[in-house]
């Protein structure tokens, strides 16, 4: 038997239209799996680009964030420092024991009044430019403390030999209190939730 009288049987057995729909199929799945192989390279390098776009962004995001964080902690840092002059000013400006710094009783009380003056002028400017950084509930208790130390350095000067020592007691009763909820907060601000 030769080859074409081999090729002849199988004709006979399989059938022409068989064999023709075989060869199609292997054909046209050869042709699509050329193509689909082209459209996966294709999608490959757009994949690659997106994600090394995707990367970059998250690591620019991620500086931005970064450096808001450092300025945040430098904003706090500052505050803290500035509420712990202001309530020592405070303190200070409205104690019923004073010492005697420049001149007489009166001369002394105006010159702590106006440190107390100059001391929370220079907090409120320096708050007043940085209360962005800071949360809602961080600038609700920052205001509360401004408006209970301005009440009661006001009221001080307005009952000085009458209510001195009460006004006094506030200090510690009032501020400090607010002065500690602020603490509590910049703590756990700072990740220090012990």
């Amino acid at each position: 038997m030769t080859y074409t009288d081999y090729l002849g049987e199988i004709f006979k057995f399989i059938g022409l239209p068989t064999l023709i729909s075989i060869s199609v199929t292997a054909i046209a799945k050869h042709n699509y799996d050329k193509k689909l192989e082209k459209v996966k390279l294709k999608n490959a390098k757009k994949l690659s680009d997106f994600q090394s776009e995707l990367t970059h962004l998250k690591s620019k995001e991620n500086i931005k964030f970064t450096k808001l964080h450092e300025k945040r902690f430098e904003v706090l840092a500052k505050i803290y420092e500035h509420i712990n002059y202001s309530i020592v000013a405070t303190h200070n400006s409205i104690t019923p024991a004073k010492n005697v710094i420049k001149g007489t009783f009166e001369e002394n009380e105006k010159f702590l009044l106006n440190e107390f003056r100059k001391v929370f002028f220079a907090f409120s400017e320096y708050y007043n430019l940085n209360k962005i950084y800071l949360s809602l509930e961080t600038t609700v208790l920052i205001d509360k403390y401004f408006l209970q130390s301005l009440l009661l350095t006001t009221e001080y000067e307005s009952s000085k030999a009458s209510d001195g020592e009460n006004v006094y007691n506030k200090l510690n009763g009032i501020i400090v209190p607010i002065k500690n909820e602020i603490e509590e907060k910049f703590r756990s601000i700072l990740g220090d939730n012990d």
